[in-house]
């Protein structure tokens, strides 16, 4: 058998979305890479979940060469109110227009991403997270001890998922977090009205309720929910689906016609946390590793993207100056630039969830004022598209790197 090489560019920590796109990228730099996972299923074909992915991810899944099949976004009104026989008393509409002319978004299922990736990424060396003993470190290395004796030498270490226990005792690092105590339900629905490439937010007692167009399939009318409840709620809907579809047919019936599920329902708590304290730069977090946020704006995700583009951009920047990741602009751009930007969107969407929750007067029509007055202002629309399709800081020059690179090959 031939032998394996144990000295890495870098190695992977983690399973799922970023994980995969972390690889994909790795190929592209044409990297050497080990990745470490719990062993899960790659997809599940059941799971109802889907995510809305804005202009900036899509480039960056076809600059890899991964190709999905989404749903575009023309249009996306956020309304308080205005579900079922609930009174509208406020509304937000975005539109392409809004966008010069680009799609705001586009919806794409979480386990038809996975099932890609799964077919477009190699295997790699993998090994199992849990057979990780202890890390360490020099100036110029990371060595990682497995169970069986085996050390693995990497230049750098990527972690994607948040981090176990002993990943936060052996690296000093811990959570801030804060649990909302309440449960998104998530669900795919077949609905009698077509949704016209619409994406729809509505903010109602309980928490906001969010309809996300997908694909028509066999000519029938599909939509992902995701409808945030306080946790006791939402216990008792996902006890019994009936009692959920129930209460669908009453609160879409204008909206989607008559409904059924028929992926779900599943039921999810929803946290807040961000990471605390510092690392080497050898140490990279990126995603769930570093922060989790409310999924009111649809950005989760979104976010772990941003963190792997400019990482990859570092890395094709290193390549170009021949010299070490952690010392070219590009890095030193993501270990600052990206902290405030991803903090930032998890605040942001902290705080509009408190003021949605909170039922004093002064809050109530600070927001109907505030979503009627961007409403009626373009400039300001179009700044919050921006951010939200990639942000307003910096965008990371992912395309234009591989681009060059394959060019150069």
């Amino acid at each position: 058998m031939e032998e394996i090489d144990k000295i890495y560019d870098f190695a992977i920590i983690g399973d799922g979305i970023t994980a995969g796109i972390m690889k994909s990228m790795a190929e592209s730099t044409k990297s050497k890479y080990v990745c470490f996972t719990n062993g899960k299923a790659a997809h599940n074909r059941k799971d109802p979940r889907s995510l809305a992915l804005s202009t900036s991810t899509i480039k960056t899944f076809n600059t890899l060469g991964v190709k999905l099949k989404a749903q575009k976004v023309k249009k996306m009104s956020i309304y308080e109110g205005g579900l079922g026989s609930i009174r509208e008393k406020s509304k937000l509409v975005f539109d392409m227009k809004d966008n010069d002319g680009d799609y705001l978004s586009y919806i794409v299922k979480r386990n038809e991403i996975l099932e890609i990736l799964g077919k477009n990424v190699r295997k790699g060396h993998a090994r199992k997270i849990s057979d990780i003993l202890s890390i360490k470190k020099d100036n110029k290395k990371i060595f990682i001890n497995m169970n069986n004796g085996e050390v693995i030498s990497s230049k750098l270490l990527i972690f994607t998922n948040k981090l176990e226990n002993k990943f936060q005792k052996i690296l000093k690092l811990s959570y801030r977090e804060k649990h909302y105590d309440q449960h998104a339900i998530v669900a795919t629905l077949l609905h009698e009205k077509p949704h016209k490439g619409e994406a729809s937010q509505f903010f109602i007692k309980g928490g906001p309720f969010a309809l996300l167009p997908l694909l028509s399939e066999k000519k029938k009318n599909l939509t992902s929910l995701i409808w945030t409840n306080p946790s006791s709620t939402a216990k008792e809907l996902i006890k019994s689906p009936q009692m959920i579809i129930s209460r669908l047919n009453e609160l879409c019936k204008n909206k989607l016609g008559l409904v059924e599920i028929i992926e779900g329902p599943k039921s999810f708590p929803l946290i807040k946390y961000t990471l605390n304290g510092n690392s080497d730069d050898r140490f990279i977090f990126a995603g769930d590793s570093i922060r989790s946020m409310h999924p009111l704006l649809g950005q989760g995700w979104n976010q772990a993207i941003r963190d792997l583009a400019y990482i990859s951009d570092a890395f094709m920047e290193s390549q170009r100056l021949a010299t070490e990741v952690i010392s070219v602009p590009s890095f030193r751009a993501y270990k600052r630039i990206r902290l405030i930007e991803g903090l930032g969107m998890v605040n942001a969407s902290d705080l509009i969830n408190n003021i949605y929750e909170s039922d004093g007067t002064l809050l109530k029509g600070l927001r109907r004022n505030a979503m009627n007055i961007i409403n009626k202002v373009d400039p300001v629309k179009k700044l919050l598209i921006k951010e939200a399709s990639g942000g307003i800081l910096k965008r990371p020059s992912l395309g234009k790197a591989f681009s060059v690179k394959k060019k150069n090959d």
